[in-house]
């Protein structure tokens, strides 16, 4: 025979309303050692298990219980329930009990079934679930490809290390003419794919704040030492794409890039 409980509502509100805490008071004769931990209620009719959830337990012994609940379902509630951990149960009877919408002009009512399925959750409760489900998606995906293209980038730039790179820089930029239209062009180029060697960081078709943002998060002692001289030259670079810059200007550049590869070469 299961042990019977009386239950009441300690400190109700005038107007209970969907999703408000309420500390539920439960006493009886007979004594029941329950798991606090797996503490439940457990309805005649499984539809009804939104009426009234546990949120916690506040207290607990072998003759009382004060549970914190709260209802999902709008209504005029008399109902009769278990209180259980799984083994252990005591039955109360005809607790009565109403809540109101939170939104008076629009009250809750149970959401018709979706096709073959029948729920007695609200559509918000799926609508959110599926976004989380696709938020985490998303995140997972773009973890993915961004260690798949860092593993890609890393092996890029292993096959064309051949030399140091200071060097690579050095021969490279004497090829080409200060005089010439496209020399900013050819720096540009070459003073990034030397950052792209010697600090393992994507700097090719990346904008002055990308580079610096990588360099912080690869390698945050060079970062610390040459940040103000490195977005200084990525910023000219940046400038000279709207101006054409003029013969002093270019070599001026050039001796500034030449001082900035090799005091960076040391921290290789």
């Amino acid at each position: 025979m299961t042990n019977q409980w009386r239950c009441h509502f300690k400190k109700v509100p005038e107007v209970i309303t969907v999703g408000e805490p309420l500390l539920l008071a439960c006493d009886g004769e007979t004594p029941v050692s329950f798991k606090k931990e797996k503490l439940f209620i457990r309805f005649l009719q499984p539809e009804n298990k939104y009426k009234l959830h546990v949120l916690e337990v506040a207290h607990l012994d072998s003759l009382s219980a004060e549970l914190l609940v709260t209802s999902y379902r709008t209504g005029d509630f008399q109902e009769s329930f278990f209180i259980t951990d799984g083994e252990r149960e005591v039955f109360v009877e005809g607790l009565q009990f109403s809540v109101k919408s939170l939104l008076p002009q629009s009250p809750l009512s149970p959401h018709p079934p979706f096709g073959p399925w029948s729920t007695s959750l609200p559509l918000f409760y799926f609508t959110l679930w599926g976004f989380v489900g696709i938020l985490a998606l998303l995140i997972s995906a773009l973890r993915i490809h961004f260690f798949v293209s860092r593993k890609k980038f890393l092996r890029k730039v292993e096959k064309r290390s051949v030399v140091h790179p200071s060097k690579v820089f050095a021969q490279t930029v004497r090829k080409h003419d200060e005089k010439k239209k496209d020399f900013i062009f050819h720096l540009e180029k070459t003073f990034k794919l030397f950052l792209e060697n010697n600090f393992f960081i994507q700097a090719e078709n990346k904008n002055p704040k990308q580079i610096i943002r990588s360099l912080k998060k690869y390698c945050p002692t060079v970062y610390k030492k040459y940040m103000d001289k490195l977005f200084q030259v990525l910023g000219e670079f940046q400038y000279f794409q709207e101006k054409t810059p003029g013969e002093e200007e270019c070599f001026k550049l050039k001796q500034t890039c030449f001082n900035l590869v090799f005091e960076m070469d040391q921290e290789r």
